[in-house]
């Protein structure tokens, strides 16, 4: 059942989980049965789940993860033949790719399994309310905060501040403003005879336009991107500039943004809460536990 929310899709699932589509659905149809409810509806375009079945997959899922951290007492966390998995899902973040390296750094060789998802806001709230990821790292925009709090109040998720930052304007060496210098304040005038580069997401009406949301409503065009390294290498090529939340403590761990200036925005008073978030009905492994305890430290 746990497969089958996550591809909303009987053939898909039966395949994820090598077996036939027919005893698939035979096995649902047992466990309605047992059940006395309904757990899905199907449909032409795959599946939808209850309430009922929502409900079975969420106490399931969580009796699974409690059952995985039971398996880890006892067991020493340095033993190379113990595997650990960390699935985390954040919003197209170079600085937590860098710091998961570091953390992965700890551990024995072959003794982690670590999975790194890239979404967008709504992505990352996705992947942690289905189960795909254990934690997820996401900014809000203090613009969207009211909008953004209550829908993941709607998905029972926690969310955690860890920082308040501020967005600013980000160019590369290439650009003719870089030579203002780090942190120089520049009037969202100045960006005028300069293209936009940013996430496809923005163009989704309830994220809007960052740059439009900070003052910038004139620019010479767009270059609209779908991944962090896109952006990245588009500023490292280009006169472009992007709009992107900084965070001071967090990036001064990394030499990266050494190449390119930060640029502080005439006017601007948005803020982005900087956190993460997890689900109401579940407990953090300790895994979990220990990345989370690493990207805190980070930021102090």
């Amino acid at each position: 059942m746990i497969e089958l929310y996550k591809t909303k899709s009987i053939n898909q699932a039966a395949a994820n989980l090598f077996m036939s589509q027919p005893n698939l659905s035979q096995s649902i149809r047992n466990l309605e049965d047992e059940l006395g409810c309904s757990l899905i509806t199907r449909t032409n375009k795959g599946v939808s789940f209850t309430d009922k079945g929502k409900d079975f997959v969420q106490y399931s899922q969580d009796i699974i993860n409690q059952f995985d951290h039971l398996q880890t007492i006892g067991k020493d966390s340095t033993d190379a033949n113990t595997i650990h998995t960390l699935s985390i899902s954040s919003m197209n973040y170079r600085t937590l790719v860098l710091l998961a390296a570091e953390f992965y750094k700890q551990f024995p060789p072959e003794s982690l399994r670590l999975i790194l998802h890239e979404y967008d806001r709504d992505g990352v709230i996705d992947s942690v309310t289905n189960w795909d990821s254990e934690i997820g790292i996401l900014n809000i925009l203090s613009f969207y905060q009211k909008e953004v709090i209550k829908q993941l109040r709607s998905r029972d998720l926690r969310f955690v501040e860890l920082s308040s930052d501020i967005p600013v304007v980000l160019v590369s060496e290439n650009h003719p403003l870089y030579k203002l210098g780090d942190f120089a304040t520049i009037s969202p005038k100045d960006l005028a005879a300069y293209p936009l580069v940013r996430y496809s997401t923005m163009d989704y009406i309830h994220y809007g336009d960052k740059a439009h949301l900070v003052g910038i409503t004139k620019h010479a065009g767009e270059i609209i991107v779908d991944t962090r390294s896109s952006l990245h290498e588009i500023l490292d090529n280009t006169d472009a500039f992007a709009v992107v939340s900084y965070n001071e403590k967090l990036y001064r761990h990394f030499s990266y943004y050494l190449k390119t200036h930060r640029l502080l925005i005439e006017g601007c008073t948005l803020t982005h809460k900087f956190g993460w978030i997890m689900r109401e009905d579940a407990s953090l492994s300790p895994l979990a536990k220990q990345f989370i305890q690493m990207l805190t430290a980070y930021l102090t």
